[in-house]
C-alpha cells in the first residue's frame, strides 16, 4: 500500500503486508481438506523468506536502497 504521511504529507509512506500461513501441529486439522491445505506453510511461501531478511538485516537494507532510489534519502 502506499500513501501519504499524516504527520507529513510531503513523505510517501509504504506498506508491505505479508501473510502468514499455518505450521507446526497447529497445521493438523488443515491438512484434511484441500481447501486446508492452502493455509499450511510450506517452503515456496515467502512468510520465511521475510523472516530471515528481517532477522538479517537484509530487508533494512532493501528498503534503504528502495527509498534512495526513490529520492527519499
Amino acid at each position: 500500500m502506499f500513501t501519504r504521511g499524516v504527520e507529513k504529507p510531503r513523505e510517501l509512506f509504504v506498506w508491505l503486508y505479508v501473510e502468514k500461513g499455518v505450521d507446526g501441529s497447529a497445521a493438523e486439522p488443515f491438512l484434511e481438506t484441500t481447501r486446508g491445505r492452502r493455509y499450511v506453510m510450506d517452503p515456496t511461501w515467502i512468510w520465511g523468506r521475510f523472516t530471515s531478511a528481517l532477522a538479517s538485516g537484509d530487508f533494512e537494507q532493501l528498503v534503504g536502497a528502495a527509498e534512495a532510489h526513490a529520492g527519499g534519502a
